[in-house]
């Protein structure tokens, strides 16, 4: 088996884990984001803060993204398009977390 023949066959996992691996990255980051911001024993001033609102439809992007991501990798659905509408997804949060703290 060359390369580009292991590649396309195994095209879907790699893109879907990966996928899965990045919405979970920012799921965690936003997680971690919330505790900080209410369970914080110190007192830690934040130059821009996000809603609650704000927090939960990230948090709400980013578990669709894993689920979209674990679909690719058990080959479910087709990575090509599902790929780019989790760019869409992951762009659109960042659109709405910048917008929020204007």
């Amino acid at each position: 088996m060359n390369l580009e023949t292991l590649l396309k066959n195994y095209a879907a996992k790699i893109i879907g884990f990966s996928m899965a691996i990045c919405n979970l990255f920012f799921l965690i980051n936003i997680i971690h984001l919330f505790y900080q911001y209410h369970f914080n024993d110190h007192f830690v001033c934040f130059i821009i803060r996000l809603s609650n609102a704000v927090l939960l439809t990230l948090s709400i992007l980013f578990s669709s993204g894993i689920g979209i991501g674990i679909l690719i990798f058990k080959e479910k659905i087709n990575y090509l398009k599902w790929s780019l509408i989790n760019i869409g997804i992951v762009t659109s949060a960042f659109v709405i977390a910048n917008l929020s703290t204007m």
